[in-house]
């Protein structure tokens, strides 16, 4: 089994199969917005190392650069979904 066979399998199992490519907008938002939701699940834990190691100021400047990044995209997902959704009939 190739290496991309084994990404696309665990990729699917992780956050469902991906939208075709002739499928709405609001579908393909809607799969980007399933990654970003689990990357949280690596990011909590990330975080909770970072504050009870005490770790450098560097640390903490990365952390906060990359929260803030994520929460950025995060919302910026959600909002183009929201637009989407209302612009799209029945969608």
């Amino acid at each position: 089994m190739g290496m991309m066979e084994l990404l696309a399998r665990r990729s699917t199992r992780s956050f469902g199969p991906p939208p075709s490519k002739d499928a709405p907008k609001v579908e393909t938002w809607r799969y980007v917005r399933r990654i970003y939701a689990w990357t949280l699940f690596f990011a909590i834990p990330t975080s909770i190392v970072i504050a009870l190691d005490d770790g450098p100021i560097w640390l903490w400047i990365l952390f906060g650069i990359s929260a803030v990044t994520w929460l950025h995209g995060f919302v910026s997902v959600n909002r183009r979904i929201r637009t989407l959704r209302s612009t799209t009939p029945g969608g």
